[in-house]
C-alpha cells in the first residue's frame, strides 16, 4: 500500500512538474532537468545502501533520521 501511494505521489508530481519545465525550459530543458533529478535520487539511494551496510541497527531509516537529518522529524 505505501508503494502505490508513494509511486502515485511522485506520478502526480513528476506530470504537473513536467509540464511546467516543459513550458519554461523547452524540451531540451526537461531532459536534463529528469536527467539531473534521476541523479541525485540515485546518489542518494547509493548513499542510504551504503549506510545500512556499514550501521546495521534496528528501524535503520528512522535512526539516520534523526541522527543526520533532524531529531523532530521522527
Amino acid at each position: 500500500v505505501q508503494f502505490i501511494i508513494i509511486l502515485a505521489v511522485i506520478g502526480t508530481l513528476a506530470f504537473n512538474t513536467a509540464g511546467q519545465v516543459l513550458a519554461t525550459a523547452g524540451p531540451v530543458g526537461l531532459l536534463v532537468a529528469i536527467i539531473l533529478i534521476g541523479a541525485i535520487g540515485w546518489c542518494v539511494r547509493e548513499i542510504v545502501r551504503e549506510m545500512v551496510q556499514v550501521f546495521r541497527v534496528l528501524n535503520a531509516i528512522f535512526k539516520y533520521i534523526s541522527a543526520w537529518v533532524d531529531k523532530d522529524i521522527v
